[in-house]
């Protein structure tokens, strides 16, 4: 599990402005197949995932063709995923390396770019006729970190959840496996289950890594996942729950001088103590 620093003595001491940040950039978050990947189907979608605030206005998806040709290719976008969809106008050939790059796009809340980026895979012997395979969500651990909001600048106490998962496997090949992760159970979701995060699967020995606000993470929390290929036949495992009972996290109270003892030794003056009220707890289940 992940450990994220609270706050150090000199944070205390002089609070420095943070970086100025592009609030809401609509970066590419993960491609479907990623860069390095192989057997990846000759007769398939290619799939990039962007953030949230994405638009798409027909920018070009540039698709480099082994015999030294690029080809200039509008995308089909899915605005409720962030997902850019692109289907080659011929099959990709057999076992042959090709380049795709995913554009720029602008955002709602931005009026630069975001990141774009590159990735070369190379294909399989031949197209993805079976669904994946995958069992689902095995096991559930939780931490509370202070990630600072990109839009205001202001430190958030958030839950952070690690989704261990079952290994997955498809005909053709895990790389382009695309990982649909669900909250099933915790407050604010009276209207059923949401999913939060839809994207590449993460190595086999990585978690899925998904952070909360902790009005949506206290109490019961549940997730449930599933895979699904380039063409869109999904995994089963989607009714395997992990859970776990969180409790609110503790918070930073503050900064406190410690005085120089007579002797000289002690702190001194600028030296600081942290309040911590409660402690960090981790929980798995």
């Amino acid at each position: 599990m992940r450990f994220t620093t609270i706050a150090t003595a000199a944070a205390c001491l002089l609070s420095a402005p943070a970086s100025a940040q592009t609030c809401g950039a609509p970066d590419l978050l993960s491609a479907v197949p990623p860069d390095g990947a192989d057997l990846v189907p000759v007769a398939a979608p290619l799939h990039a995932f962007y953030a949230a605030a994405a638009i798409y206005q027909s920018e070009s998806v540039l698709l480099d063709l082994p015999d030294g040709t690029q080809q200039a290719l509008v995308g089909e976008f899915a605005a409720a995923e962030g997902r850019l969809t692109l289907t080659p106008p011929d099959p990709l050939l057999p076992l042959t390396v090709y380049t795709v790059q995913w554009p720029e796009l602008r955002g709602t809340t931005s009026g630069g770019k975001g990141l774009g980026k590159k990735v070369t895979f190379t294909t399989g012997a031949g197209p993805d006729l079976a669904p994946p395979s995958f069992a689902g969500a095995t096991a559930l651990a939780w931490d509370w970190v202070r990630e600072t909001d990109e839009c205001t600048d202001e430190i958030e106490d958030r839950l952070a959840f690690d989704v261990l998962l079952a290994e997955a496997s498809d005909d053709g090949g895990r790389d382009s496996l695309t990982l649909v992760l669900s909250q099933t159970q915790g407050p604010q979701l009276a209207t059923g289950p949401r999913q939060i995060y839809i994207g590449a699967l993460p190595s086999p020995d990585k978690p899925a890594q998904v952070s909360l606000a902790v009005d949506s993470a206290v109490g019961r929390i549940c997730f449930a996942a599933l895979v699904r290929d380039l063409t869109d036949k999904i995994s089963g495992g989607g009714d395997s729950e992990v859970c776990a009972q969180t409790t609110r996290p503790p918070f930073f109270n503050g900064c406190a001088f410690v005085p120089t003892g007579r002797d000289g030794t002690g702190l001194g003056l600028g030296a600081l103590g942290l309040l911590l009220v409660g402690r960090r707890r981790r929980h798995a289940r």
